[in-house]
């Protein structure tokens, strides 16, 4: 039996919307339409500031929260609600840091690698303040050894790749030379131009590096 177009629960003709023409991922999509079901199915059609309040006292959590507002602001506008859609503030949330390592618990953290792949993991994270992401895309060509510095890859913003150039350090308080210990790296590993300074994955350098912070 065909379903009437006024049959359809406004949530998803939304979905069918954010798959034809929103360009969102669809990791987004599924997040977004999870929320406008919930709210659509507790509100029952009825938009109002008190289902709207309602269904936001569900969460405590300001970063989800923040979440479930940016999506219902969405669909609230694509089904027209565009006075209930202002009302969806979202507040930035200041991530607060739990410990800074002091310069000692870095030394220890220095010594405790057992090899050089693990001085190059470390001080990449250290000394030029890498995510885990940019440390793993790292080639070869982007080591500028006569200019002592290092092409870091950011996130795309835009067409091609863009770059951050930081410094490499020779003299510091720990004693590592990255220029040296670089050289030696991609020497002793025969590591070529195009290759991966470290060929492994992000979850895999976590595992690395929590080992040999404990």
């Amino acid at each position: 039996m065909r379903v009437k177009e006024s049959q359809i629960m406004a949530w998803e003709k939304y979905e069918r919307w954010l798959k034809s023409v929103s360009g969102y991922s669809q990791s987004t999509i599924y997040s977004y339409v999870s929320i406008a079901r919930q709210y659509d199915e507790l509100s029952r059609g009825n938009y109002s500031i008190d289902t709207l309040t309602e269904f936001l006292s569900r969460y405590k959590d300001e970063k989800t929260l923040n979440l479930v507002k940016a999506a219902l602001r969405n669909f609230l506008r694509f089904v027209g609600r565009e006075d209930l859609a202002a009302q969806l503030k979202t507040r930035q949330v200041v991530k607060e840091l739990e410990w800074w390592w002091t310069k000692d618990e870095i030394s220890k953290i220095i010594k405790a690698c057992e090899n050089d792949r693990e001085l190059v993991i470390v001080t990449f994270g250290y000394f030029q303040a890498m995510r885990r992401k940019e440390i793993s895309s790292v080639r070869v060509e982007d080591i500028d050894f006569a200019n002592e510095s290092v092409r870091v890859r950011l996130a795309k913003r835009g067409p091609g790749v863009h770059f951050s150039v930081r410094k490499l350090y020779r003299q510091n308080e720990f004693g590592i030379d990255q220029v040296e210990l670089l050289k030696r790296y991609i020497e002793s590993n025969k590591l070529k131009p195009g290759d991966r300074v470290l060929p492994i994955t992000t979850v895999r350098l976590n595992q690395i590096f929590r080992r040999i912070v404990k």
